[in-house]
């Protein structure tokens, strides 16, 4: 009885798949038994031919391939931004002149103790005693029945609180009033 082919190999090599006659005959087995047919030559089989990758090598060319998308994408970014007349066609920014900013708070015009007005002049020398402000750090002006006061200029809004919040200029009391108890940012006013 002829053995089954049971290797892969051996299904492709002898071309039947229960290792029949053909496999007795190769083997030597049975072959004086039986007298070989007169069979057509079977036509040539073409090899399978492929690439065979194991899995180290197809890790390394995925990495290759993401790479080379990666610097691809990078490059036309960088060749889009740097295109000729790009300049050209870039708005120009006009320069102004900074905005400064201020903290600005009000006395009345009258003494409620006195009931005499009150000197910007007299104001100026409490602020440069008290805070060491300089003239030029201070506007003091009559404005719609109000002395209004401005300390200043700062660069920022920030920069405004800062102040506030570091000299304690909130709880600055003149003539029976908290001038500053409800300050507020406005813009710097240069001297007129």
């Amino acid at each position: 009885m002829a053995r089954k082919a049971t290797d892969l190999l051996d299904v492709f090599r002898f071309g039947d798949d229960d290792g029949g006659d053909d496999h007795a005959r190769d083997s030597g087995r049975g072959a004086s038994k039986k007298k070989p047919k007169r069979e057509k030559p079977a036509p040539k089989r073409k090899r399978a031919q492929g690439l065979i990758l194991n899995r180290r090598q197809v890790v390394l060319g995925s990495s290759a391939v993401a790479l080379l998308l990666v610097l691809s994408f990078v490059l036309g970014l960088s060749a889009g931004r740097t295109r000729p007349g790009a300049e050209e066609q870039t708005p120009k920014i006009e320069r102004r002149t900074p905005v400064y900013i201020a903290v600005q708070g009000s006395l009345p015009l009258l003494d409620k103790a006195t009931r005499k007005k009150i000197k910007p002049a007299a104001v100026a020398a409490i602020l440069k005693r008290d805070y060491g402000l300089q003239s030029d750090q201070m506007r003091i002006e009559p404005v719609d029945g109000q002395l209004q006061i401005q300390l200043g200029p700062f660069r920022s809004r920030r920069a405004a609180e800062r102040f506030v919040a570091d000299s304690g200029i909130e709880m600055l009391q003149l003539y029976m009033e908290d001038p500053f108890r409800w300050w507020k940012l406005v813009r710097w006013r240069p001297k007129r």
